[in-house]
């Protein structure tokens, strides 16, 4: 299942079983024509297009992103015009799963 495949690279220490249950029921949860939209849109490099993104920009990680690492963001952050960088503390790739509801405001 693409759940397990996708589990590695969500979370950088070993979440919680509770966390892992609410991830996999998310995941479980996605509709197949939605998950293979995603991936397809996924598969394909719009970087080129970044450029051109005329709408406020905000890129929201963690630092403990293992799936899309900082660097990524910072590119992105460089690739967007006026775009704001927000670096989350102890957050990792799905960071609703692991961050504290106090601190997503």
């Amino acid at each position: 299942m693409f759940v397990d495949t996708l589990l590695p690279t969500m979370f950088a220490t070993a979440p919680a079983p509770d966390t892992v249950a609410r991830f996999v029921a998310s995941m479980q949860a996605f509709h197949p024509i939605g998950f293979r939209a995603m991936a397809r849109a996924s598969a394909e490099d719009l970087r080129h297009t970044l450029p051109s993104l005329t709408v406020p920009t905000l890129l929201v990680y963690g630092d403990q992103d293992v799936r899309a690492p900082l660097p990524v963001a910072e590119d992105l952050r460089a690739a967007i015009a006026g775009s704001t960088l927000v670096t989350r503390s102890s957050a990792e790739h799905s960071g609703q799963f692991n961050v504290s509801p106090t601190s997503r405001s």
